[in-house]
């Protein structure tokens, strides 16, 4: 009986430093709130991803988090990342073809960035994220490679038809260091 409960309290004393040890590759990890009365089509989400001191590569993630009230299987996002080095902005491409997006469309005569049709529900009706009345979402954006002192800046903006979607809760954007 000794053993089991020498066993159990070394396993509570382990395991916050097995979950810190999980985490520490990740750098960023934020969400934006979304209007309740809807993501309108003018309105971008921002992230500014703080400047990142080890050089190397960084993956990054689109996270959404949708209620019953969408009413779309899915959804189509400009999401644009450009990499800050020393006060000059240079916008990052990746090479990684995402099955799910139409990669390199022009935002802006200097700049390119990523078109992700993001399928939320399958071809049998079942929503493919995770919860009950709210839906959580992750995606794959891409990697990107950055140098010492190096930072991101991310706007995301829905290119759906409609001017008002209604349902979408929150944006967030995470990377973390690989």
């Amino acid at each position: 009986m000794r053993k089991l409960i020498k066993t159990s309290l070394l396993l509570l004393l382990l395991l916050p430093l097995l979950l810190t040890s999980c985490l520490k590759n990740k750098v960023y990890d934020h969400y934006e709130p979304v209007a309740v009365s809807g993501w309108e089509k003018n309105d971008t989400l921002n992230f500014a991803v703080p400047r990142q001191e080890e050089p190397g590569h960084y993956s990054s993630h689109l996270g959404l988090r949708v209620n019953q009230e969408y009413p779309f299987t899915d959804l189509t996002l400009v999401v644009e990342q450009k990499v800050i080095h020393n006060k000059k902005v240079e916008v990052k491409q990746h090479n990684f073809i995402h099955p799910l997006a139409a990669r390199f469309v022009a935002c802006g005569s200097d700049s390119y960035c990523d078109t992700l049709r993001l399928r939320l529900v399958d071809d049998n009706g079942r929503v493919r994220g995770k919860g009950i009345s709210e839906y959580q979402y992750r995606f794959y954006i891409g990697n990107l490679q950055l140098q010492p002192y190096d930072s991101v800046y991310v706007s995301v903006r829905h290119v759906m038809k409609r001017e008002i979607l209604p349902g979408i809760v929150n944006v967030g954007y995470s990377m973390k260091r690989e």
